[in-house]
């Protein structure tokens, strides 16, 4: 089958199990280990998606009436907050022991 040998479950999908890439020497990567700009791309990621999250269902629902010190479309108290818990914990993972 096209030569993708005995991992292949269709044609153009190759699943490799966890036993074959520890074999080959793949171990997972701590998350203190990667470069500065993955972390910065994760934090990124993470308040993107509560920007989304603002605007999808605390805006359109009217779930702004309810928090206090929220303002519509401008950085609030909430925006802040978000910020400093996803550093937070980014420097947590980046800097935690090895006994986890």
């Amino acid at each position: 089958m096209l030569g993708f040998g005995k991992h292949q479950t269709r044609p153009g999908l190759m699943l490799i199990e966890a036993s074959a890439a520890s074999e080959a020497g793949m171990n997972p990567l701590p998350f203190k280990h990667l470069p500065l700009i993955v972390k910065i791309a994760a934090g990124i990621a993470f308040f993107n998606s509560w920007v989304l999250f603002e605007e999808i269902v605390v805006d359109r629902q009217g779930l702004w009436r309810y928090m206090p010190f929220y303002r519509v479309g401008d950085f609030c108290v909430w925006d802040l907050t978000v910020a400093l818990l996803i550093l937070f914990g980014l420097w947590r993972l980046s800097y935690r022991g090895t006994h986890g």
